[in-house]
């Protein structure tokens, strides 16, 4: 049997597909496997590179695979897409995802370890969670708005809504108080799930030196820490800091024609949740530092805030804090607050 090189997998629930490739790219085997057969086929292979989309299974694959000695890349669908050639069947998948594997410029998704994995999963968790938090209180407030009762926003505001609930809603039908009552269960169970969550990210993050370090950054909290951490693995694969807040989708659409340059507005790929944790450190960061408070005020900042409008500056400050915490955990270090900007002297200013 000839040498292979390369083995495109195709991920599924039950039934999985193999591609294997010699050298030159040529076709070896085709094969379908269940999911019992999966972890057998593979420790019989000799070491070679194992290729798969990043989709619903694929780290623990990947794991399972790398520890038969397999050299196991995880591409991004949109590096697959291109190969792929009708009719698009699993087989025709599985090729695309072996001839995309051994291509130079490649982008790859780094393999989780389950730890990392967990973090990211209770992540993502509080995040559901949270919006359907939010939801439940849209429907409670849209619900007795229409027999006139309205509340302020924010906490307090819903604790009343709560309270007129659980007070029976005098002079409502029984029905209305019923109905609501269970939607107010719901929404206490949803506070004690969030937290229960917070508590075991918490747990999880406390040991973890690079944590520690990113949380000494102003406008860097526990959340936006254990996130790049979990989410972001060796951010050495960057070649530097802009490369990586490219990936996070804070930098700015190029276009380029002949002489032509077009700067657009930013591009907003990748990690969606990671990105708007950054931008809510960046606007709680802008909002003390005009204070004078989260390391006193920052110069350029308010220079910026005269010339471009405050969202501007606020993903500005974003990809600034993305740029710093690439820095920590890539070159090592702490953090260093930026100097105070010292007054210059009554008689000078006055001057």
């Amino acid at each position: 049997m000839e040498k292979i090189t390369v083995i495109g997998l195709d991920l599924a629930k039950s039934v999985f597909q193999a591609h294997g490739a010699n050298a030159a790219g040529a076709r070896v085997f085709s094969r379908r496997l269940s999911r019992t057969q999966l972890a057998a086929f593979f420790a019989k292979q000799p070491p070679c590179i194992v290729a798969m989309e990043a989709c619903g299974g694929a780290h623990h694959w990947g794991r399972l695979i790398a520890g038969f000695g397999h050299e196991v890349r995880m591409l991004p669908a949109a590096e697959v897409t291109p190969f792929v050639r009708e009719p698009k069947t699993d087989a025709s998948d599985a090729a695309a995802i072996a001839e995309a594997a051994v291509r130079p410029a490649l982008r790859t998704v780094p393999l989780k370890t389950p730890e990392a994995q967990a973090l990211c999963s209770a992540h993502a968790l509080r995040d559901r969670l949270i919006a359907m938090r939010t939801m439940q209180i849209n429907m409670l407030r849209s619900h007795l708005s229409e027999y006139g009762m309205v509340a302020a926003t924010g906490r307090e505001g819903q604790a009343e809504l709560k309270e007129l609930v659980r007070t029976g809603l005098a002079g409502q039908p029984a029905t209305l108080a019923g109905a609501l009552l269970a939607l107010v269960e719901a929404m206490d169970a949803g506070e004690a799930a969030i937290a229960a969550v917070d508590y075991e990210i918490a747990a999880a993050a406390k040991p973890m030196e690079a944590v520690a370090r990113l949380r000494e950054v102003d406008g860097i909290g526990l959340l936006s820490a254990s996130a790049l951490v979990a989410f972001g693995g060796d951010l050495a694969r960057f070649k530097s800091s802009r490369a990586f807040v490219s990936w996070l989708g804070l930098a700015p659409k190029v276009e380029k024609s002949a002489n032509t340059v077009r700067i657009g507005s930013i591009t907003k790929k990748g990690n969606e949740y990671l990105r708007r944790l950054l931008v809510h450190g960046a606007r709680s960061l802008l909002h003390w530092s005009s204070l004078g408070k989260a390391g006193g005020r920052r110069p350029w900042l308010e220079d910026m805030l005269k010339r471009r409008p405050k969202p501007v500056v606020i993903v500005a400050l974003a990809a600034k804090l993305a740029r710093i915490a690439w820095v920590i955990l890539v070159r090592g270090g702490r953090y260093r607050p930026p100097a105070a900007a010292v007054a210059p002297p009554r008689e000078a200013a006055a001057a």
